[in-house]
Parts: C-alpha cells; structure tokens; sequence
C-alpha cells in the first residue's frame, strides 16, 4: 500500500511542478486508444484494445511531465480470461523538435497496474510501480493540437510483459 501512496504523491508533485514552473510551461491534455498485450512469459498470451487519458505539463520545448489512465479490454486464451482494470503512469518526456510541427520522443517513468480474471473474478495481477520506458512520433493537426503515435512496455518482470501501442490527440493550452 505504500508503493501506492508513492505514486498519488508523484501525481501530485507533476501537477505542482506545472504550477511552479515558469510562464513558459504549459498545460495539456490527450485522449487515445491502446492495443495492449500481456505475456505470461511465453505461456499464454493476451492482448485487446483500451482507451485512455491523459494530463501532463510541456516545462520547456524538450520535457514535460504527464500522468495517464488506461482502462478497459479483456481477453482469453486458453480458457483463461484477462481483464485491464486499469492502468496508471506517471512519466517524464524529453522531446525532440524535428521542426515546428513534429516531435520525437522517450518516455521514462513508473506505472501501476491491475489484471483480474475477468468477470469480477480474483485479481491475477496487481502491480505495485514498475519501471515504465517507450518512444513516440507526434504531429501537428491544428494550431495547438496533435496526434501521436507511440510504443510503451509497463513492466518487464519475471512474471509478465505488459506492454501497449497507443494513438490519440493531445491539446495544448496556453
């Protein structure tokens, strides 16, 4: 339960470095789709589609901090079912400006997450702050808005790989 109470706190000071930095930083927000997979090391494997959301603060051109929620999706393979509870990350992500209306990008953090086995069955695997690493591709489609498209692996443990390709727009505020 403390790991948990370490990540609210690390949402937390996300949303107060945003406050606290410079008139520069700016706020944003983003909505997207996943295709997430769980491997169970090679013996089963799951993998449906969620949507998400999420917050984050651009402190300068190059970096910013976010914090995402993806939800949803359940699969089954070999008459066992996985169900995405939910899933929470809270990254930083340097960028870099391939001009002004394109960005590559890293994305280094921690997430939490839950798997039950679905139909309000017993939780399979909950997660408590795994090290979370991926890289994206985003464009400019409007004055403040962009799409993107990005890789994300949440865990790597001896027990599972949980990991996600994501889509979605993000908007920029002023």
């Amino acid at each position: 339960m403390a790991n948990r109470d370490l990540l609210r706190l690390l949402v937390v000071a996300v949303l107060l470095l945003g406050m606290a930095s410079p008139a520069s930083a700016r706020l944003y927000l983003g909505l997207g789709a996943a295709y997430w997979e769980l491997d169970d090391r090679g013996q089963r494997e799951w993998s449906d589609f969620a949507l998400g959301g999420l917050v984050g603060v651009r402190i300068n051109r190059n970096i910013s901090v976010e914090s995402r929620l993806i939800k949803g999706g359940s699969d089954t393979d070999l008459g066992r079912e996985r169900e995405l509870e939910w899933a929470h990350s809270t990254l930083v992500r340097p960028v870099l400006p391939l001009g002004y209306d394109s960005n590559l990008y890293v994305l280094v953090g921690v997430t939490s997450f839950r798997f039950s086995s679905g139909s309000g069955g017993p939780v399979w695997h909950a997660t408590e702050l795994e090290p979370t690493f991926g890289a994206g591709y985003e464009f400019m489609v409007g004055r403040r808005s962009f799409f993107g498209v990005e890789y994300v692996q949440y865990s790597g443990t001896s027990r599972a790989t949980f990991r996600s390709v994501n889509a979605g727009l993000r908007w920029q505020f002023e």
